[in-house]
């Protein structure tokens, strides 16, 4: 009598058990030579794995959840995305280092070459990490009407898959710092738009920014990050129109001066001109801080506005 045929995974199991389990090992002078998915590929897979996970929620408790749920898994993706993207400066800070005190030695040409190795993997990672956030962003918007955008942190590409580009000032001005010319420095003519929280005059707010559009093209949306009314508004319309985006939200740390403190911010950030909707404190006060700079006003919904900016 024979012993059954022992599976694949079983024996797969067995020589883990026995030899222990291991990688693929490059050294440190090769690169590696693993390269992204096709665009199209990775449309296709997740297109497959969404249709598979609706008709697994269909009928079921969680289907009202499933909007949320793929959004989630969007974030998630966004949030290794971001680790990804400050490996990938690490490397780029640490290869220009070696290349500036590079002796000529061979230990210096071996570290230099992990190095480079190293950046040109991550650089890789974070092209395929981008491409499968906003693919599944898209598939987000499309399927549901759910405008994906992450809770926290900047949304864009620098393979320049999004029409739209999404950054918080703080990765703006840490990107002007390093002089780094990529899409986190939006190129552009920079309005400074702004409104009460409880605003839903969505014909006025969109009349007001397509007229700003007209005047200037180039045109680079700032706000406030507030998640709903005037900003909630203007945002989406950004991302309507192509718009690049720079979201100036207040810092926690400022307490309650914190939209004060943010309003002097992003007057910092050499803008051309604010758009003002009917507001609050916070407004009236970036409104009398653009006009201590000369910085042209345009006040919307009020009876006599001032000249249009830009």
């Amino acid at each position: 009598m024979g012993y059954p045929q022992q599976t694949a995974t079983a024996t797969a199991m067995e020589a883990i058990e026995l030899y222990g389990g291991h990688t693929i090992r490059r050294g440190p002078e090769q690169a590696d030579d693993r390269w992204p998915a096709a665009q199209i590929d990775v449309e296709n897979a997740l297109g497959d794995i969404l249709d598979i996970f609706e008709g697994l929620a269909r009928d079921t408790i969680i289907e009202d959840e499933l909007p949320d749920l793929i959004g989630s898994f969007c974030t998630s993706i966004h949030f290794r995305l971001q680790a990804m993207i400050r490996k990938q400066d690490d490397a780029l800070y640490e290869t220009m280092r070696l290349q500036r005190e590079h002796d000529g030695g061979e230990i210096h040409d071996v570290e230099l070459q992990r190095q480079t190795n190293l950046l040109q993997a991550s650089s890789l990672k974070v092209e395929a990490l981008e491409t499968l956030r906003d693919v599944l962003a898209a598939y987000v918007d499309g399927r549901y009407d759910l405008g994906w955008q992450p809770p926290r942190g900047s949304h864009y590409s620098q393979n320049r898959m999004l029409t739209s580009a999404r950054i918080e000032a703080r990765d703006f001005i840490a990107a002007i710092k390093a002089r780094k010319a990529d899409a986190r420095i939006p190129d552009g003519t920079r309005i400074v738009f702004a409104g009460h929280p409880r605003i839903n005059d969505t014909a006025l707010i969109i009349e007001a920014l397509d007229r700003q559009l007209r005047l200037n093209p180039d045109m680079v949306l700032v706000h406030g990050g507030y998640h709903r009314g005037a900003d909630a508004i203007a945002d989406q319309w950004a991302k309507d129109r192509g718009v690049a985006r720079i979201i100036c939200p207040p810092d926690k740390a400022d307490g309650n001066r914190g939209p004060f403190t943010r309003n002097t911010k992003m007057l910092a950030l050499d803008i051309k001109g604010v758009i003002a909707a009917p507001g609050n404190g916070p407004t009236e006060n970036l409104v009398a801080q653009a006009r201590q700079r000369r910085i042209p006003v345009k006040r919307i919904g009020i009876a006599s506005p001032d000249h249009p900016a830009g």
